[in-house]
């Protein structure tokens, strides 16, 4: 049994009374019968069927076709044409509205039973290529925005190691041991920045692709949380203070190294970034035997 709602818009009464009764018996559900285009188009604006059998031929100012253009632009509601007549002038009219079929006074019930069912399928079909086709719209500027903001990310601590290997160059016989530091740290900086930004993209290329695996180990969340502040400390340098605090008695957990190593270094990341330089950034993680919450 479907529970598909069929309007249904005849303008002679016992063809209308009889299309709903086979319907009726088909399964379908069947909630108004409309006379004319008018009607038609308001009760389809009422009831929002799944479907609509509309007579070509209707009387009053707008007919069968000029009806079906109006619901399909308002509501996109797909739509059968029912007729008597087969004329070309007819059907090239109603070809332009794009129905989802025909069918040709009189007819069997199983061929209005298939004819609905091949229109509802049709419909159902387009409307998953749409989304689609959306969606892969929205995936390309996506793409194109992030190929933009890698492209910016990228030069700026290109433009960093290039000043300060230039400086280092020009005046390294000059330079005190704090400007040598300093500028190396500069380009070690630049450099991890670059790392962390290829290890997003890569991830990022896996991700969509459905390459990533989740592969889990044992592992001492402590131990492996304090390796990764002290080798973010180390690649920061004096521009930030990162403090780690485990707030549980959990040691160990079965996790993916990899993935939870992404995650944890953009947490410090965006925390380092978003933060005034001088400052300090505390990093905690706490929980219980079914869950680890991790803050920064």
């Amino acid at each position: 049994m479907t529970n598909k709602k069929i309007l249904v818009v005849e303008d002679e009464t016992l063809v209308a009374m009889d299309i709903k009764n086979s319907l009726k018996l088909l399964g379908y559900m069947v909630p108004a019968v409309a006379v004319s285009g008018e009607e038609a188009v308001r009760k389809a604006e009422e009831i929002q069927p799944d479907l609509i059998l509309m007579d070509i031929r209707l009387k009053g100012e707008i007919d069968g076709v000029t009806a079906a253009r109006l619901i399909r632009t308002k509501w996109n509601i797909p739509v059968v044409y029912l007729t008597a007549y087969s004329d070309e002038l007819t059907l090239e009219r109603a070809k332009i509205t794009q129905p989802f079929g025909y069918l040709l006074k009189p007819f069997e019930e199983e061929e209005l039973r298939v004819t609905i069912e091949i229109a509802l399928s049709r419909f159902q079909a387009e409307a998953k290529i749409r989304q689609a086709l959306v969606r892969e719209q929205e995936l390309r500027e996506q793409k194109s925005s992030f190929v933009s903001i890698v492209s910016h990310e990228c030069r700026t601590p290109l433009s960093k190691v290039l000043l300060a290997t230039e400086l280092l160059e020009r005046y390294s016989k000059d330079l005190v041991k704090d400007k040598h530091r300093k500028y190396f740290e500069q380009i070690k900086g630049s450099i991890q920045d670059m790392r962390e930004l290829l290890d997003e993209v890569l991830f990022i290329e896996k991700a969509e692709g459905n390459k990533l695996n989740f592969k889990p180990t044992p592992i001492n969340l402590v131990e492996f949380c304090s390796d990764l502040v002290e080798q973010m400390q180390l690649a920061t340098g004096a521009s930030h203070r990162i403090i780690f605090t485990p707030q549980s008695n959990i040691t160990y957990a079965y996790m993916d190294t990899q993935l939870l190593r992404y995650i944890f270094n953009n947490l410090l990341s965006n925390g380092i970034k978003y933060s005034p330089l001088g400052g300090t950034v505390e990093f905690e993680f706490s929980g219980s035997n079914k869950t680890i919450a991790l803050t920064h």
